[in-house]
């Protein structure tokens, strides 16, 4: 009853500006995404071929997508941790998700193609499980550890998807504490 009596479920106060909080599920349409240049996967997603479908065309058309590994699940258990790399949908055309996950520690480097800062706190070193991916010559590697590829960028048409590439959720403690 917090947003009572809004009808809008518009978040405000963030730091940045609004932000809305947008269903991506079988039901999703192009039109409900057609207002919006980006979008940002923030938790559990239960990926579907009929939103993938949609999300594909919505990047062809100039929308960028932020997501990670975990968030293209198609098993509704909520299992973010020992999952099956056949649970989970291509995530964009030329990436091939490998059976296992690879331990890696050290610290995350940039790629030259890489944002400035995007990687904040380069300095840390990192022990995390990341997807074994091998992909095509059209994904770039922006950050990497240990020479395993981290985030990957992907141009599709006018748009754009980058893939966090850790087997849990970015800042998911339980995720990469099994090390």
């Amino acid at each position: 009853d917090c947003l009572k009596p809004f009808a809008n479920a518009w978040l405000g106060g963030q730091p940045y500006g609004q932000v809305d909080v947008v269903s991506v599920d079988d039901e999703i349409r192009l039109a409900d995404l057609a207002r919006y240049k980006l979008l940002v996967f923030g938790g559990f997603n239960l990926m579907t071929e009929r939103a993938q479908t949609v999300l594909v065309r919505w990047m062809e058309q100039g929308g960028t997508l932020v997501m990670c590994l975990p968030q293209l699940l198609t098993t509704a258990d909520r299992e973010v941790t020992h999952y099956a790399a056949s649970s989970l949908l291509p995530a964009f055309p030329g990436l091939v998700v490998g059976q296992d996950p690879v331990a890696v520690e050290g610290v995350p480097t940039t790629s030259a193609a890489a944002p400035t800062g995007l990687v904040a706190a380069a300095s840390a070193s990192l022990k995390l499980r990341v997807a074994d991916t091998t992909f095509d010559k059209d994904t770039q590697v922006l950050v990497s550890v240990a020479g395993k590829p981290l985030l990957l960028r992907r141009d599709l048409g006018k748009g754009a998807f980058y893939l966090f590439t850790g087997w849990g959720f970015p800042g998911e403690g339980n995720a990469y504490s099994e090390l």
